[in-house]
Protein backbone atom coordinates (compact mmCIF):
# COMPACT_ATOMS: atom_id res chain seq x y z
CA UNK A 1 0.00 0.00 0.00
CA UNK A 2 0.80 3.35 -1.13
CA UNK A 3 0.75 6.44 1.01
CA UNK A 4 0.26 9.92 -0.59
CA UNK A 5 -0.20 13.19 2.14
CA UNK A 6 -1.63 16.66 0.51
CA UNK A 7 -3.68 19.22 2.02
CA UNK A 8 -6.24 21.99 0.22
CA UNK A 9 -7.06 25.77 1.52
CA UNK A 10 -10.20 26.34 3.40
CA UNK A 11 -10.39 29.67 5.05
CA UNK A 12 -6.59 30.38 4.70
CA UNK A 13 -5.92 27.35 6.69
CA UNK A 14 -4.06 23.87 5.37
CA UNK A 15 -6.41 20.91 5.45
CA UNK A 16 -4.54 17.66 5.28
CA UNK A 17 -5.61 14.02 3.44
CA UNK A 18 -4.15 11.19 3.60
CA UNK A 19 -4.33 8.60 0.43
CA UNK A 20 -3.66 5.04 1.05
CA UNK A 21 -3.67 3.89 -2.12
CA UNK A 22 -4.05 -0.32 -3.80
CA UNK A 23 -0.73 -1.47 -4.16
CA UNK A 24 -1.96 -3.24 -7.36
CA UNK A 25 -3.10 -0.23 -8.81
CA UNK A 26 -4.39 -0.45 -12.38
CA UNK A 27 -3.93 3.57 -13.80
CA UNK A 28 -6.51 2.74 -16.19
CA UNK A 29 -9.45 1.54 -13.76
CA UNK A 30 -10.94 3.86 -11.07
CA UNK A 31 -11.55 1.97 -7.58
CA UNK A 32 -13.70 2.58 -4.66
CA UNK A 33 -13.15 4.68 -1.88
CA UNK A 34 -13.33 5.04 1.92
CA UNK A 35 -13.28 8.35 3.68
CA UNK A 36 -12.08 7.93 7.24
CA UNK A 37 -12.19 10.59 9.75
CA UNK A 38 -10.01 10.22 12.37
CA UNK A 39 -11.03 10.46 15.70
CA UNK A 40 -9.41 12.88 18.17
CA UNK A 41 -12.00 14.35 20.55
CA UNK A 42 -12.61 16.78 17.74
CA UNK A 43 -8.84 17.91 18.99
CA UNK A 44 -5.89 18.14 16.36
CA UNK A 45 -5.66 14.58 14.94
CA UNK A 46 -3.20 12.04 14.54
CA UNK A 47 -3.04 11.35 10.70
CA UNK A 48 -1.16 8.44 11.20
CA UNK A 49 -2.41 6.48 14.20
CA UNK A 50 -4.63 4.05 12.06
CA UNK A 51 -2.55 3.97 9.17
CA UNK A 52 -2.03 0.07 10.03
CA UNK A 53 -5.97 -0.75 10.51
CA UNK A 54 -6.67 1.13 7.59
CA UNK A 55 -4.31 -0.77 5.52
CA UNK A 56 -6.74 -3.51 4.82
CA UNK A 57 -8.87 -2.11 3.18
CA UNK A 58 -6.78 -0.71 0.90
CA UNK A 59 -5.26 -4.05 0.59
CA UNK A 60 -8.50 -5.37 -0.84
CA UNK A 61 -8.85 -2.68 -3.82
CA UNK A 62 -10.41 0.52 -2.27
CA UNK A 63 -8.66 3.69 -2.17
CA UNK A 64 -9.15 4.98 1.66
CA UNK A 65 -9.02 8.54 2.22
CA UNK A 66 -7.90 10.17 5.67
CA UNK A 67 -9.59 13.09 6.37
CA UNK A 68 -8.44 15.71 8.50
CA UNK A 69 -10.71 18.65 9.94
CA UNK A 70 -9.63 21.95 11.71
CA UNK A 71 -9.72 21.29 15.83
CA UNK A 72 -11.03 22.72 18.38
CA UNK A 73 -10.66 24.93 21.06
CA UNK A 74 -10.06 27.16 18.06
CA UNK A 75 -12.66 25.93 15.56
CA UNK A 76 -15.93 25.13 17.31
CA UNK A 77 -18.78 22.38 16.22
CA UNK A 78 -20.02 21.98 13.44
CA UNK A 79 -16.64 23.03 12.05
CA UNK A 80 -15.19 19.54 11.84
CA UNK A 81 -18.26 18.42 9.88
CA UNK A 82 -18.19 21.42 7.53
CA UNK A 83 -14.01 20.23 6.84
CA UNK A 84 -15.02 16.69 6.67
CA UNK A 85 -17.57 17.32 3.89
CA UNK A 86 -14.97 20.19 2.10
CA UNK A 87 -12.57 17.11 1.87
CA UNK A 88 -14.89 15.28 0.42
CA UNK A 89 -16.10 17.72 -2.41
CA UNK A 90 -12.18 17.80 -3.11
CA UNK A 91 -11.73 14.32 -3.37
CA UNK A 92 -14.59 14.41 -5.70
CA UNK A 93 -13.26 17.49 -7.53
CA UNK A 94 -10.49 15.30 -8.28
CA UNK A 95 -11.56 11.96 -8.63
CA UNK A 96 -10.26 11.42 -12.84
CA UNK A 97 -6.82 12.14 -11.60
CA UNK A 98 -6.76 10.08 -8.35
CA UNK A 99 -8.55 7.33 -9.75
CA UNK A 100 -11.76 7.19 -7.69
CA UNK A 101 -15.24 5.92 -8.62
CA UNK A 102 -17.75 7.82 -6.65
CA UNK A 103 -20.48 5.90 -7.48
CA UNK A 104 -19.08 3.53 -4.91
CA UNK A 105 -17.83 6.03 -2.05
CA UNK A 106 -17.97 5.32 2.11
CA UNK A 107 -17.20 7.49 4.58
CA UNK A 108 -16.93 6.76 8.42
CA UNK A 109 -14.05 6.97 11.20
CA UNK A 110 -13.36 6.35 14.63
CA UNK A 111 -14.73 8.17 18.14
CA UNK A 112 -15.59 12.00 17.79
CA UNK A 113 -14.29 11.05 13.95
CA UNK A 114 -17.44 8.93 13.60
CA UNK A 115 -19.69 10.99 14.86
CA UNK A 116 -18.42 13.66 12.06
CA UNK A 117 -18.98 11.10 9.66
CA UNK A 118 -22.03 10.35 10.60
CA UNK A 119 -22.86 13.87 10.69
CA UNK A 120 -21.77 13.83 6.87
CA UNK A 121 -23.48 11.01 6.09
CA UNK A 122 -26.85 12.09 7.49
CA UNK A 123 -27.32 15.71 6.31
CA UNK A 124 -25.54 14.99 2.71
CA UNK A 125 -29.08 16.17 1.09
CA UNK A 126 -29.53 18.92 3.28
CA UNK A 127 -27.68 22.46 4.07
CA UNK A 128 -27.39 21.51 7.45
CA UNK A 129 -23.75 21.57 8.70
CA UNK A 130 -22.41 23.19 5.34
CA UNK A 131 -21.12 26.59 4.24
CA UNK A 132 -20.33 25.66 0.77
CA UNK A 133 -22.89 25.90 -2.57
CA UNK A 134 -21.93 23.02 -4.70
CA UNK A 135 -23.30 19.94 -4.65
CA UNK A 136 -22.71 17.21 -2.02
CA UNK A 137 -21.69 13.96 -3.87
CA UNK A 138 -23.90 10.78 -3.04
CA UNK A 139 -22.16 8.58 -0.54
CA UNK A 140 -23.02 4.61 -0.61
CA UNK A 141 -23.61 4.04 2.76
CA UNK A 142 -21.14 4.42 6.19
CA UNK A 143 -19.17 2.21 7.89
CA UNK A 144 -18.25 1.63 11.32
CA UNK A 145 -14.87 0.62 11.83
CA UNK A 146 -15.97 -2.70 13.93
CA UNK A 147 -17.32 -4.36 10.86
CA UNK A 148 -14.56 -3.25 8.29
CA UNK A 149 -13.01 -6.53 8.64
CA UNK A 150 -16.60 -8.83 8.82
CA UNK A 151 -16.80 -7.64 5.54
CA UNK A 152 -15.74 -9.00 2.32
CA UNK A 153 -13.98 -6.17 0.63
CA UNK A 154 -12.05 -8.21 -2.00
CA UNK A 155 -12.40 -6.34 -5.29
CA UNK A 156 -8.68 -8.36 -6.79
Amino acid sequence: VKLKSFSYQKEGEEIPIQLLIPERLDEQNKYPIYMHIQGSAWMKQDMYNHIEDLKYIASKGYIVAILGYRPTPKYLFPTQVKDAKSGVRYLHEHQEELGIDFSKAYIGGDSSGGHTALMCYVSYQTDLFDDEKSEFPALMNMIFEQTIYEADLTLF
